[in-house]
Parts: structure tokens; sequence; C-alpha cells
């Protein structure tokens, strides 16, 4: 098959386009042939570093949407034909390939009416945004939410989710995207180049604070959102975990989050959180069908053109998702 391989750590730019033999699925797998694969920040973070869990080369990549085109003895719910969509994990190889393997029970099933590239853009960025207000932040009708990044991939899915459930949406992004977030649903923007953030997101929000905070920007911002919330209220830190020994205690309590779903996948007694991927994904899907959530796919390419723009997506300020037809 072919595939995207990265022979040792480093940047996009070592990466090259190559073949590899033909995975073969466990008992508890599904072989999938991939027909697209959207890029992700996870991506060439993990590249830079390698793994002592992988072998060279490996392959990245942990979006997919494809068919399946074989199953192993133990999984009963898919058959070859199926098409499907899931999350991946970093720590195996990946979807820049013409073939994957995923267990069986962690994928879901792609509408007819629903194409494999917009399907491919809603794991990684759409899950973890499901994830945080739904499953963690349990946001609701009336909560003011604050979104860092709206324009990216987890910030744009986190806005139409917050929407749907009837949340006031607060979000930063620049200039060139306000009209971009606004088309999403944000209710208030911040240009995060010309003003201060935290300033303006205190004036926004006013004495009630904020009820949810998604930080898809780094721990800089993490203490810093502490100070915004209401009491009871939930910050969900998507790159990383802020130092928070550096914050007066709080005179309430607040709920803190650090959010990563590939984790999720790590061992087979997590059984129970890997289940809820797929269960995530089917609802995902089920808002993209009907036309209540958009795919945010920005950007169509080839599997040659992945290495170039992981190099894009490492420099910042991509609008939405870029997604590989494999």
């Amino acid at each position: 098959m072919k595939a995207v391989l990265l022979d040792a750590p480093g940047p996009p730019s070592s990466l090259r386009i190559g073949e590899l033999a033909d995975p073969a699925p466990s008992p508890e797998e599904a072989l999938v042939r991939v027909h697209a694969a959207s890029l992700n920040p996870v991506d060439f973070k993990v590249a830079a570093t390698g793994s002592q869990l992988w072998s060279y080369p490996h392959v990245l990549g942990v979006d997919a949407a494809g068919v399946i085109e074989h199953v192993g003895a133990n999984v009963t719910d898919w058959q070859p034909g199926d098409r499907v969509f899931y999350h991946a994990t970093w720590r195996r190889q990946g979807t820049y390939a013409e073939l994957n393997t995923v267990p069986g029970h962690t994928i879901g099933k792609i509408p007819e009416s629903v194409t494999f590239v917009d399907a491919a853009a809603i794991p990684c960025a759409g899950l973890t945004a499901y994830n945080s207000l739904y499953r963690r932040l349990h946001c609701k009708s009336g909560d003011l939410v604050l979104i860092h990044g709206g324009s990216g991939g987890v910030g744009g899915f986190a806005i139409q989710l917050a929407k749907q459930l009837g949340a006031t949406v607060v979000t930063t992004c620049s200039a060139a995207n306000v009209d971009y977030v606004r088309a999403l649903g944000a209710d208030e923007v911040i240009d995060h180049r010309t003003e201060n953030i935290f300033e303006r997101a205190r004036q926004i929000a006013g004495p009630r604070l904020f009820d949810a905070i998604i930080d898809t920007i780094g721990p800089k911002n993490g203490v810093d959102n502490l100070r915004l919330l209401a009491p009871e209220g939930g910050v969900a830190f998507i790159a990383g975990i802020p130092d928070l020994s550096s914050i007066d205690e709080l005179p309430y309590s607040v709920a803190i989050h650090d959010i990563g779903l590939g984790g999720v996948l790590v061992a087979p007694q997590f059984r129970r959180q890997q289940e809820d991927l797929a269960k995530m994904a089917s609802e995902m899907i089920s808002l993209l069908e009907k036309g209540e959530i958009r795919s945010l796919v920005s950007q169509v390419i080839s599997l040659r053109e992945i290495p170039q723009n992981l190099a894009t997506l490492a420099g910042g300020h991509v609008r939405g998702k870029i997604v590989a037809r494999i």
C-alpha cells in the first residue's frame, strides 16, 4: 500500500511517500480501505518527537473515512462494504495510508448522503469539541461559553455544537476570520491580535462570568481562563493543561479538564470509553447529515500533498479542516 512515511522523528518536510506491506486485522479489528483522512496538529507534534512505541517507517494520521474490506473473527457489528469513519490513535500506524486497521467497537457508520471527505473531517476535532461540551462541561441552553480559536477545527465545531445546545458563544480569532466564525454561530468575537482577550472577555461576560471555556491555544492561556469562570463553571484544555500552581485559590469550585481522546485507545481495559468514541461519532454525523452542523472542510488535497500541508498547519492560522483524498 501507498502511505506517507516518517523514517525518524522530524518536521513535516522529512515525510516521504512510499510503500508498506498491507496490514492484517486482529480478531477484534476491521481492515479499512481509507478514502479520506484529515490533518490535525497532533500529527506534526508527535512526528517531531517520535515515540518508543513506534517502529519505523511510521505512518501518521488519526482521522479516517473509508470502506471495510475485511473483519476479524470477533467483529460482529460490521461487514465488508460498510462505509465507516473513526478516531484512531497516534500510538499505532496511522491513517495517511491506503489501508488501516481499527478496533471494530470504535467506528461509526457513514450515511449514504455524507461524503468520505466530510466524514473524515469529524473525528479528532469534532469529537474533541463534542466530548468537551457534552461529556465534560455539560453545556446547556442559556450558558455563556468562551471558545479560544474559533476558526480552527476544534473551535469551529465547538461553536456550532454550543449553538445547537442554545448557548451564547464568545470566540477569539483574527480579523480575517470574523465573518467566518459569525457564520458558524458566534455571538461575540474578540480579535486576539488587537484586543486583550481576557479583559474583553470579562467586559462581555460581566459579573455572571462564563459557564464554560474551551481553550484550543495552549498552556499560556491557562490560569487566565480560570479567573473568567463562574462558580461551578468548567474549562476544557485541548492543547495542554497549564501550570495551575501559579493561580491564587478561587473562592468557589470550578472544573478543569484535560482533553485527549486518543488516550482512551491505549489499552483494552478502557473499552467503555472506546465504545463512546463510536457513539459520539454517530451523534456527530447525524447532526451533519441533517444539516445542523458543517464539516468545516476548507481544502481537499491528495496523499502526496500531506507533508506540505502539515507544514502549513504547523505554522498556525489554518481555517477549518484540511482533508486528503487517499
